[in-house]
């Protein structure tokens, strides 16, 4: 897992490109055991460390699964954003009898996670636009995890009130929301978590210097004290594979709005 920028830059620089038959721009690369996909922009996509494929390489995505040990474990889990498969390997590892239904618009990723990050294959997929899948979704999800927000056309969506209620109404009422945005600006993040604060009552932020990602966690419910996560941090890290201890320093829990 990287928590330095310039390691992160080291690995992700150097890699033999493996893949020949995925449409351009995406390549797959691999440097030892960590392989990755990005596009011709250098967006790295997903990543996955071949010799321990459940666990989450990147910070940002193990963060987002931190959000396991936060609440309560979820049995109906909704993935908008499939990348490399990293959340549904997770879950296909650490909580078995999770139902997970995952959408992804561009099926030339989706193969990629297939054939080069072995996505799983217990979960259901949809091969939709993800805004669109969510506002006409009826369904409620005690997990939802949103990683959509890394292209300028996704962005224009975040600050859209209808996509924050829906995802609010979708989630139960002891589940909980967990997104990754690529954010420039603090700015950004002040106008993002006071949108999201109309429809959460808890919220808790995740951020690593010199990383634009920004993960953000959402519950009608309060989360697990961060004394909590602290005291058992060696014990929850062995349960969940995830580094409880590097990761537990960079979150921020704000405090709930009075009403």
């Amino acid at each position: 897992m990287f928590f330095n920028r310039q390691a992160f830059n080291d690995c992700f620089t150097q890699g033999e490109v493996i893949s020949d038959n995925l449409a351009s721009p995406l390549q797959v690369l691999q440097h030892n055991s960590i392989r990755w996909m990005q596009s011709d922009t250098e967006y790295l996509q997903a990543a996955i460390d071949t010799d321990n494929p459940a666990t989450p390489v990147i910070a940002y995505v193990q963060a987002m699964m931190m959000s396991l040990a936060m609440g309560n474990v979820p049995r109906r889990l909704l993935n908008l954003g499939v990348g490399g498969g990293a959340v549904e390997r997770f879950i296909a590892e650490h909580v078995r009898d999770c139902k997970t239904e995952s959408v992804e618009l561009n099926g030339d990723i989706l193969q990629a996670a297939r054939t080069y990050f072995g996505l799983p294959e217990g979960a259901t997929m949809y091969e939709v636009d993800a805004f669109a899948f969510i506002l006409q979704c009826t369904e409620r999800y005690d997990f939802i995890c949103v990683d959509l927000f890394g292209s300028a056309n996704c962005q224009t969506q975040l600050m859209d009130e209808t996509l924050w209620k829906a995802l609010c109404e979708r989630v139960d009422i002891s589940g909980c929301l967990v997104m990754n945005l690529l954010l420039t600006e603090q700015s950004q993040l002040i106008q993002v978590v006071t949108l999201i604060r109309q429809f959460f009552s808890h919220v808790v932020i995740f951020h690593i210097e010199d990383f634009q990602n920004v993960v953000i966690y959402c519950r009608h419910e309060p989360f697990m004290s961060h004394m909590y996560l602290q005291r058992n941090a060696d014990a929850l890290t062995g349960r969940w594979g995830l580094d409880f201890n590097q990761l537990l320093p960079h979150l921020t829990y704000l405090p709930e709005p009075v009403r």
